[in-house]
């Protein structure tokens, strides 16, 4: 049975469960990274915002490498969040702070 807000807007338990994942997995990101999660929502993905569009396009680039979809709005870099196939977010988390420790020893981003 979906769920209602105050507002009227229907919720399905799949929608639940991809927003808790997101915001758990960007707190994870956010704690090892620095990485701020965007403002922006997406249903199925999670953005992070960077220091510059240079950084975001690197990140995108070696997220992509690293075999993982990945793509970029301005400042934001966002990769897929799925329930389903990563449901703790294990995944996204490994990659991120993968990507941006490489991005920190490039002088890609600067260390918070």
């Amino acid at each position: 049975m979906p769920r209602s807000d105050m507002s009227g807007n229907h919720e399905s338990p799949l929608t639940i469960t991809h927003d808790t994942l997101r915001e758990k997995t960007a707190t994870a990101i956010h704690q090892q990274t620095g990485l701020k999660p965007s403002p922006r929502h997406y249903y199925g993905w999670l953005g992070l915002e960077c220091p510059t569009v240079h950084a975001a396009v690197w990140m995108m680039r070696l997220l992509t490498v690293s075999n993982a979809l990945a793509r970029r709005e301005d400042t934001t870099v966002f990769l897929p969040i799925n329930p389903t196939t990563d449901p703790e977010g294990k995944t996204a988390l490994r990659l991120t702070t993968q990507t941006h420790r490489h991005a920190v020893e490039q002088k890609i981003m600067q260390q918070d």
